[in-house]
């Protein structure tokens, strides 16, 4: 019976032991979900920042997104109307080239024109020239004499240009007082003529 009673007592002070042990775990799971709980209201508190500044960072880049936009949209505008502006002047500029090769043209053609007709004035005055030296090279006739008249030939030169002149003097009346004197003279397509006539007293 004693040692019944014994082994009844280490019983219940086995029980007594694993009871405390029981309550012990149980105050430690409690301990422990409180901790976790904590722990998890700190983490959804951390998520819920997170989560905010997620969101404000979404609008900031929206409203940056939004002004980017708006700076491409009116640098395409002004691209456009710089191109505009740009074929603009193109087409006025073009317009100017065409003008002034036009001019130029116009303006080759005129000198052209006057040197073609320099030179033809050019020629002309050395024919003339010409045509001047031929007629002061033909002799006269001299004073006195038995012959009444006289025919004489001259040539001249000017510029490469040749003159030639053909001139007749002569003397009439009772007393041979009357005197005349002409010429022609050419070179190339221009010709010339000279005539006088002079008394004797």
């Amino acid at each position: 019976m004693m040692a019944i009673e014994a082994n009844e007592m280490a019983r219940q002070a086995d029980d007594a032991a694993q009871n405390e042990r029981i309550d012990g775990n149980m105050m430690a799971i409690e301990e422990n979900e409180m901790a976790r709980q904590a722990d998890d209201a700190a983490q959804n508190e951390r998520i819920d920042g997170n989560m905010m500044a997620i969101g404000k960072n979404e609008m900031a880049r929206q409203a940056d997104d939004a002004a980017q936009n708006e700076y491409i949209h009116g640098n395409m505008m002004a691209i456009e109307r710089n191109e505009m502006a740009r074929m603009t002047a193109d087409s006025v500029q073009n317009q100017n080239i065409a003008a002034n090769a036009s001019n130029i043209a116009s303006n080759t053609s005129s000198i052209m024109n006057l040197d073609r007709r320099l030179v033809a004035v050019d020629e002309r005055v050395s024919q003339v020239a010409a045509m001047a030296a031929a007629l002061s090279a033909v002799p006269t006739a001299p004073p006195g004499g038995e012959r009444d008249f006289f025919v004489g030939v001259g040539v001249g030169n000017s510029d490469g240009e040749q003159g030639v002149a053909v001139g007749i003097s002569g003397r009439f009346g009772e007393e041979k007082n009357i005197f005349v004197n002409a010429g022609f003279a050419t070179s190339g397509d221009d010709s010339s003529v000279r005539a006088g006539v002079g008394w004797a007293f």
